[in-house]
């Protein structure tokens, strides 16, 4: 994102921030859900004290109660239907999130016959997406409003996380399958920041593009070893994305502008129009 606005020709000093989530209470849900997925429990807190970055004077932490994270070397292998290869997306309904590109990919994988679909969100395309899941994918699609409880438990479950939307800041719904160890495939779209949550282009396919999608569906069906292997690694990525090392970050952006305007406050004037 950085690159994006130096490319713009922005001045001035740059920072990317996450918007942050809160991946402890995550964690703790799904810990919640199935015990196996814990090593052993330790305090957000003190995690947090270790990342504190050393100019900034004042306690910036959140006052959270103690978590059991989700030890990413030990995440469940239950999955949801072992006679399907699952596929999951959650969002609105809505033209921009572009799950019609998802469906059809889905019916011109290889595979077809052994994918079964998972959308799950509310808004106005509902309706025409059932009807086209009806008339073009070999399994029935699984739609429906979930709790975000129970939503965690099936991420957990999940093959892939499709996330094919062009427009998009960062879905915290991909971030959210991420830090449950769900290898997501994202739409390479320049007006997206979701896109960055890929550890590497086999988790990218071209925007609008069915068939590159439905050839990356592919991929990763033939090498279940290598998707099992990128569990562990995207979960371990998503604590990137924790919300109080977002708040730390932006604190430290202020603490360097008052010392840049105590320093030189011409940097801070307007020019005159």
């Amino acid at each position: 994102m950085k690159e994006e606005i130096e490319r713009a020709k922005y001045g001035g000093k740059k920072y990317v921030i996450s918007n942050g989530f809160n991946s402890s209470s995550r964690a703790q849900s799904s810990r919640e859900l199935d015990s196996r997925f814990v090593d052993e429990p330790f305090s957000s807190i003190s995690l947090l004290k270790s990342t504190q970055p050393a100019n900034l004077t004042h306690d910036t932490r959140i006052d959270t109660p103690k978590q059991n994270f989700i030890n990413p070397n030990n995440l469940s292998k239950n999955l949801e239907n072992k006679e399907f290869f699952n596929i999951i997306s959650v969002g609105r309904f809505s033209k921009e999130k572009r799950h019609k590109i998802l469906i059809k990919a889905i019916s011109k994988s290889k595979y077809a016959s052994r994918i079964k679909l998972h959308l799950h969100g509310s808004g106005p395309l509902e309706s025409s997406l059932k009807t086209m899941c009806e008339r073009n994918l070999q399994n029935k699609a699984d739609f429906g409003f979930l709790d975000n409880n129970i939503l965690l438990e099936k991420l957990g479950k999940m093959q892939l996380y499709v996330h094919p939307a062009e427009v998009e800041s960062e879905a915290i719904s991909c971030l959210e399958a991420v830090a449950c160890g769900v290898t997501p495939l994202i739409a390479n779209s320049k007006v997206s920041a979701t896109r960055q949550f890929a550890l590497d282009n086999r988790s990218l396919f071209k925007v609008n593009d069915v068939q590159d999608l439905a050839d990356k569906i592919d991929f990763w069906i033939e090498n279940p070893t290598l998707l099992e292997q990128m569990r562990p690694l995207y979960a371990k990525s998503a604590t990137k994305y924790d919300l109080q090392k977002s708040i730390d970050s932006i604190l430290q952006v202020y603490d360097e502008a008052i010392s840049d305007f105590k320093q030189n406050p011409q940097l801070f004037t307007t020019p005159a129009s």
